[in-house]
Order: C-alpha cells, then structure tokens, then sequence
C-alpha cells in the first residue's frame, strides 16, 4: 500500500476507532472530528480509498469499510466452518 500523510493517518485511525465501536464515521462525524471541513473530510476519505486503505459503500450512508489489509484479514482462523478474523 502506499504511504499515507500523518493527517490521513489520523483520520485513518478515528474510522478504525469508530468501526470497532460498532458504527462506520459519517462524513460529517470525521469532519467534526478532525476540525476539517466536509469538504476536506471527503479529500482524506478518497485518498485513503485510493492507496488501498479503505473501500466506499456505493449509495449508503455510513459506507466507509476496512480493507481485508487494514483489518487483519490475512490472519483468517475458521471455528466450525465460519471464519473467525483477529482484529488487533
């Protein structure tokens, strides 16, 4: 994957936190967040998309996902059939 800017980094982290407390960020959330406007959000957004570390939901709300990368998904254990995917 390429490299990212520490600002990417630090929006890329907050969606990290945010997914594994239950709910992808909205724009408007990281936004907030990050003191950036909508605008800018959706900047950092593509381009986390575009180096790989992200992926966008076509036409759903909260539709920022984890690549397989980003989650640990090369580490996939199955119990009873149903992959099991350590998140660090």
């Amino acid at each position: 994957m390429k490299q990212i800017t520490k600002r990417q980094q630090s929006v890329l982290d907050y969606i990290k936190h945010c997914i594994r407390s239950g709910m992808p960020p909205s724009v408007r959330e990281i936004s907030d967040y990050m003191e950036l406007s909508k605008t800018g959000a959706r900047c950092h957004i593509k381009a986390l998309e575009k180096k790989g570390y992200i992926y966008l939901l076509p036409r759903q709300a909260r539709n920022i996902r984890l690549t397989a990368r980003d989650t640990g998904a090369g580490n996939i254990s199955y119990s009873g059939g149903v992959p099991a995917i350590a998140v660090g």
